[in-house]
Parts: structure tokens; sequence; C-alpha cells
């Protein structure tokens, strides 16, 4: 996944973020250290453009590319 692909949210995303249809990834994956509770997750995340709106931080899990 790089810069400027076309994604969409998977059916399995386990946080709801708002969105819905396709985005385009706007910066390229980065790492990112996620902590919730006590546990600690080192994942790759992208900020991905909805429209006019802008969801940073979403885990690549979570994200399929659109051909």
């Amino acid at each position: 996944m790089k810069k400027g692909d076309s994604v969409r949210l998977t059916d399995d995303t386990p946080i709801d973020f708002g969105v819905d249809g396709i985005g385009f990834v706007i910066a390229n994956p980065y790492a990112y250290v996620m902590k919730q509770d006590e546990v600690t997750t080192e994942t790759k995340v992208a900020d991905v453009l909805f429209g006019v709106k802008i969801i940073e931080k979403i885990p690549l899990d979570c994200l399929e590319i659109i051909f």
C-alpha cells in the first residue's frame, strides 16, 4: 500500500471509523504504537481521505486496496 492507492474498510474492522465508501491513502504507511488498556501493539497505519474527511492512523489490516 502506498500514497494515492484507493482503499475501503474491510468488513471485519473492529472500530467504527464513521466513514463508508472509497478513500484514498494520503500518506505512506508508517509505524505506530497502539495502546489499549494494558495491551501495547506495534503496527503500520495509514492516513486516508474519505470524501472531505481525513481519518488518521487506520491500521493496514483494516484496509483493502481497490483496483
